[in-house]
């Protein structure tokens, strides 16, 4: 059993490594082309960091029949709890975070919108190749969005924000690629693998695999940038990189895993109760970054204090039996 825990933590280190090492490439790349900043930023840096979830997604849905699909997507609603309920509960707990109005006005509806998408998609247990499609057409569509805002404004993310190596060769940065998907491949099969087995060991609810440990092994990408930013008290890239990713992970992850397999969701708790989790916690957000578009430590605290009760709701079902008796 010890085995199977250092395979879980091996695999979200490759995880890590393997989102870490394509973003860099990929950039790399891209300044080589004179590809523009914006699109740098908002499609080959934003594609990177849900690559984990995709990868896990995929691997989900053909080593597990009938676990597969409950996996998947409770890969997607854990990730997103984990983005907004941990992830940025702690780091504004750290320090309060301001929040840029587009992110209120734009960004945050938009994230509420595909989430409505998303149910309306599954709530028939079965997503399928035609609602996948939809899906990505909608991520296209966003990403198109932006890129034309930020030429409007003249906001562009810098190449150089992203931390590229002007110096690097090109056959160093194919060779990032090439290691960066290789070691996403491997770490998502093997974080199911391992994470089947840790809950097993464990007496866990299977549904747990996805919803707690993939998802957090796969948000690592987003801990990393979250922690990056707030260290350089980067608001903006800090809300950015949470909410980016919770819209990038339902249109890119849930579009890309059904045109290779449709998703079966054979656990359907996932829909009435874990999607409910992840679309409260993103109103909560937008409703505390509307009240004096400030998210500060006591809000954090509420987010913190949600997700973690959430997250013992899921893996001990009975820890909160005795509220039924008050």
């Amino acid at each position: 059993m010890v085995t199977e825990y250092c395979i879980l933590i091996g695999s979200i280190f490759a995880l890590f490594l393997g989102a870490e090492r394509l973003v860099a490439g990929s950039c790399q790349i891209a300044f080589r082309f004179n590809i523009p900043s914006a699109i740098v930023g908002l499609t080959i840096v934003a594609f990177g960091t849900s690559t984990p979830e995709i990868c896990a997604a995929i691997s989900a849905q053909f080593s597990d029949a009938i676990e597969g699909g409950n996996i998947a997507i409770g890969n997607v609603l854990g990730s997103n709890i984990c983005n907004i309920g941990l992830i940025l509960g702690v780091n504004t707990i750290i320090v309060g975070v301001p929040v840029a109005r587009a992110f209120i006005t734009r960004e945050m509806p938009i994230m509420l919108g595909v989430c409505l998408v998303l149910l309306v998609f599954i709530y028939d247990d079965v997503l399928t190749l035609i609602e996948g499609l939809i899906l990505l057409a909608c991520f296209l569509f966003y990403t198109y969005m932006l890129i034309q805002v930020a030429r409007k404004h003249r906001n562009e993310v810098a190449i150089e924000e992203i931390d590229v190596d002007k110096n690097t060769p090109v056959y160093q940065s194919i060779l990032f690629i090439v290691a960066g998907s290789l070691l996403l491949a491997v770490g998502g099969y093997f974080i199911v693998s391992s994470s089947k087995a840790v809950c097993e060991s464990l007496g866990l609810d299977k549904k747990v695999v996805g919803l707690l440990f993939v998802a957090f092994g796969t948000s690592c990408p987003e801990l990393a940038a979250s922690i990056v930013a707030s260290l350089k008290k980067e608001s903006d890239i800090l809300v950015g990189n949470i909410v980016g990713s919770n819209i990038l992970n339902i249109l890119v992850v849930c579009g890309v895993t059904p045109m290779l397999k449709p998703i079966s969701i054979t656990n359907h708790s996932l829909i009435t109760f874990d999607f409910v989790v992840m679309f409260v916690f993103a109103f909560l957000l937008l409703m505390f970054s509307i009240h004096k578009s400030y998210i500060g430590r006591w809000k954090g605290m509420i987010l913190l204090i949600l997700c973690m009760t959430y997250y013992i709701n899921i893996s001990f079902p009975n820890a909160f039996s005795f509220l039924k008796e008050l």
